[in-house]
């Protein structure tokens, strides 16, 4: 990863209102994912494990756990046109869709928001729970 990336907003606009249930929140993100990615069909939930349901739902993209970096050196991914699964720090599954003037895109599922969180806020708040940070390519 680099320390240096191109701003870029995956314009997803809306996530589906998931609450505190983290099957729901689970199903959201693959939702968001169907729907950038324009895949047909529905998620299939399999397992509690998002990055297993990650690999069942997406089985023409190579899913990356890169779990342990900061959501600061994942930022590449997004300048590259792919969002980020990550866990926030309320323990929430969203997708990290874009980074623009400073500020980094959450689609949230808890409360079914988009909204734009200050880089350091975004990336200590990814942090407090533990870096978890998932995402794919072609």
């Amino acid at each position: 990863p680099s320390v240096r990336v191109e701003e870029k907003d995956l314009n997803g606009y809306s996530i589906t209102l998931a609450e505190s249930d983290e099957m729901a929140q689970q199903r959201a993100v693959l939702e968001w994912i169907f729907n950038y990615e324009k895949l047909s069909g529905e998620p299939v939930l399999n397992s509690n494990d998002m990055l297993e349901n990650l690999q069942a739902n997406l089985p023409d993209f190579h899913v990356v756990d890169m779990t342990g970096i900061t959501l600061y050196d994942a930022l590449t991914m997004i300048s590259d046109g792919i969002p980020l699964v990550v866990k926030n720090s309320e323990g929430t599954w969203c997708v990290a869709e874009g980074y623009v003037n400073g500020y980094i895109v959450i689609a949230d599922p808890k409360d079914g928001t988009v909204s734009g969180y200050e880089q350091d806020s975004a990336v200590n708040g990814i942090a407090s729970s533990g870096n978890v940070i998932y995402s794919y390519y072609k």
